[in-house]
């Protein structure tokens, strides 16, 4: 109630907030070649 109390006279807003900044640097687990390899082998099979 109190809550709702503060919006309403003063303009009271919670605010939360998560900062998405920042980068990760993991390695790929797959290589570039072996993940084109799987690609194509996967269109030639039908299964794209």
């Amino acid at each position: 109630m109190a809550k709702f109390l503060l919006s309403a006279a003063f303009g009271y807003r919670e605010v939360s907030g998560i900062d998405h900044s920042g980068k990760i640097d993991a390695p790929s687990p797959v290589s570039k070649e072996a993940a084109l390899a799987a690609a194509k082998a996967a269109e030639d099979a039908g299964e794209v």
